[in-house]
């Protein structure tokens, strides 16, 4: 009977602890690293994109006459205090929002992106002391 219970009864060696936690450690720096990467990646082509559509954002309010629009309230504001409604009105129908809206969600993208860069760079971090 106790050849039967030796037998069943294996010891782990002894480092199996450390190496199992320092191959988790290293898994962890390697998915971070990779976020890293990836993310940063994704806040370039995000920062290009914005200039882009912040150049064409541009272009179609000058082509819609919101310029002109917006500069009569430096030029004329008392003249505008009547007709302020229908003032308004013409920046509003002037206004490019899906452009704004584009403006927007890129500025969004970036500022997700970043949050990710913080998050993954605190994971490298900490791994890279522990291990």
């Amino acid at each position: 009977m106790d050849k039967t219970k030796d037998i069943l009864t294996v010891a782990p060696p002894e480092n199996l602890y450390f190496a199992v936690i320092s191959r988790i450690g290293s898994e962890k720096k390697k998915i971070a690293i990779r976020s890293i990467i990836s993310t940063g990646v994704v806040i370039l082509l995000s920062v290009f994109a914005f200039v882009e559509a912040f150049f064409v954002m541009l272009g179609s309010l000058a082509r819609s006459g919101f310029y002109n629009y917006f500069s009569l309230i430096f030029s004329d504001g008392f003249a505008l205090a009547s007709s302020w409604k229908d003032f308004v009105f013409s920046l509003v129908e002037s206004f490019s929002f899906f452009e704004f809206f584009i403006l927007l969600s890129l500025v969004f993208v970036v500022l997700v992106s970043i949050r990710l860069i913080v998050k993954n760079m605190k994971i490298f971090y900490a791994t890279a002391r522990t291990a």
